[in-house]
C-alpha cells in the first residue's frame, strides 16, 4: 500500500482552550465566513427541510441550470459537488493516472499533493516568487496531466492576473489540464468575477473551482462546483456516488446566488477588515504581502512558535510552512488579533527569530 500524505485540519476552538486553560478563543485559521447565512438562504434551508426523508436530485439539475444562466455556459458545463475540494478530488480521479505528473505553484492548499498521492501521479511544486504564482516558471512537458493554480493563493491570498493565466493556457497542450481553483475569488474585489469560466469552449482543457463555503457562508453544506467543457464534465460523471449533494445544500446554494446585493455587502466589509489587517501586521513589522482572499499571510521562519505565542492569548490562526495564515474575522475579532499580535512580535520578531525560548 502507498503511504499516503493525510489532509490536517484546523484546531478546533475547544481543543486550544482546554489544552491552553482560556475560557474562550477566536477562531482565525479555516477561512470561513464572518457572516452567517444570509436570512433568505435560512429560510429555503427550513422549507427544504421538509423533504428530507426523499433523496435530493442527483444531477443537481436547478443549481446547475441557475448557475449556466448566471455565468453564461451551458448547463453541460457546470459540474456541483459536495465542496469544491470534493469536485477536484472527483476531477483527479476521473483524470490522473500512475505516472503523470501534477504540477502546483507551492506552498499551496495542502490538498493538492494528496490528490496526486491517490492518483499515484508525481506531485511537482513550483516555488512561488515574492509569495505570488509565477506562472512563466511552469513548464508543461508531454507527461504533466494537471496543473493546478490557487487563485487567490491559499494560503499567501496573493493574485494572479488573469492575462497570466490566459497566457498559461495559450502555451498548454490540451492533454493538460489547467485546473485554476477560484475558492477565494469572491473577496477579490477589484474582479470577483474573473471571466475565465466563460472561456472554457475556448480552452477545453480550462477547469475552473468555485465554492459556496466562503462568501456565501455555508462551509458546514459542503458544496461547490466547476465550469469545463461538457468533455470533461462527462468524464467527472462517471465517478462521484450518487446523491452526493444533500437537498438542504442545494436549496441553500440557490437562494444564495438570489442575493446579489447583500453579497456585495459583505465582500467590500471583509475586504475593509482583510486591508486593516494588513496594515496593522504591516505597522508592527510583519511583511504581509497584498491580500486577494478573505485571509492574510504572515511569512516567517518559526510559524509555530508564532502560531503557539498567539494561541497563548485565545487566537487560532493556521501555522502552514513559511508563515502563518490568518483568517478575516469580525471587527472584535480583527481588533483582539491584533492586540495578540503586538504583545507576541515583542517576543517573536517578525522575521522569526524568538527573543526567548518559551515564548
Amino acid at each position: 500500500m502507498r503511504t499516503l500524505r493525510a489532509y490536517r485540519p484546523g484546531r478546533t476552538v475547544a481543543d486550544v482552550v482546554a489544552q491552553r486553560g482560556l475560557e474562550q478563543a477566536v477562531k482565525l485559521s479555516s477561512n470561513e465566513s464572518a457572516f452567517g447565512p444570509l436570512p433568505a438562504v435560512l429560510e429555503a434551508i427550513d422549507a427544504a427541510c421538509r423533504d428530507i426523508a426523499r433523496y435530493p436530485d442527483p444531477t443537481c439539475r436547478d443549481l446547475r441550470t441557475k448557475l449556466a444562466g448566471q455565468i453564461g455556459v451551458s448547463i453541460g458545463s457546470i459540474f456541483v459537488g459536495p465542496g469544491s475540494a470534493a469536485v477536484l478530488t472527483q476531477l483527479s480521479l476521473a483524470a490522473l493516472e500512475s505516472g503523470d505528473r501534477v504540477l502546483v505553484p507551492w506552498p499551496s492548499f495542502e490538498l493538492y499533493p494528496i490528490l496526486a498521492d491517490l492518483a499515484g501521479a508525481g506531485f511537482v511544486p513550483v516555488p512561488l516568487v515574492d509569495h505570488t504564482c509565477d506562472l512563466t516558471a511552469i513548464d508543461v512537458t508531454d507527461n504533466v496531466r494537471m496543473v493546478i493554480v490557487a487563485n487567490p493563493n491559499n494560503p499567501t491570498s496573493t493574485v494572479i492576473p488573469v492575462a497570466e493565466i490566459e497566457g498559461l493556457l495559450n502555451r498548454t497542450g490540451p492533454s493538460t489540464l489547467v485546473v485554476i481553483d477560484e475558492a477565494y475569488a469572491d473577496f477579490n474585489v477589484a474582479q470577483p468575477e474573473s471571466g475565465l469560466p466563460r472561456l472554457v469552449d475556448r480552452y477545453p482543457n480550462l477547469v475552473v473551482l468555485r465554492t459556496f463555503s466562503k462568501l456565501h457562508g455555508l462551509a458546514s453544506l459542503r458544496i461547490g462546483y466547476c465550469v469545463a467543457s461538457p468533455m470533461v464534465i462527462e468524464l467527472m460523471n462517471r465517478v462521484p456516488p450518487p446523491f452526493a449533494v444533500n437537498g438542504l445544500a442545494l436549496a441553500a446554494a440557490s437562494a444564495s446566488l438570489d442575493q446579489a446585493p447583500e453579497l456585495d455587502r459583505r465582500r467590500r466589509a471583509t475586504a475593509l477588515q482583510r486591508d486593516r489587517l494588513v496594515a496593522g501586521s504591516r505597522s508592527l513589522g510583519w511583511p504581509v504581502p497584498d491580500a486577494g482572499g478573505n485571509f492574510v499571510w504572515l511569512p516567517c521562519s518559526d510559524p509555530l512558535a508564532l502560531s503557539e505565542g498567539l494561541e497563548r492569548l485565545g487566537i487560532i490562526a493556521r501555522a502552514l510552512d513559511g508563515g502563518l495564515r490568518v483568517t478575516v474575522g469580525t471587527p472584535d475579532e480583527n481588533d483582539a488579533f491584533l492586540t495578540a499580535l503586538t504583545a507576541v512580535t515583542a517576543i517573536i520578531r517578525p522575521e522569526g527569530e524568538s527573543t526567548c525560548p518559551n515564548p
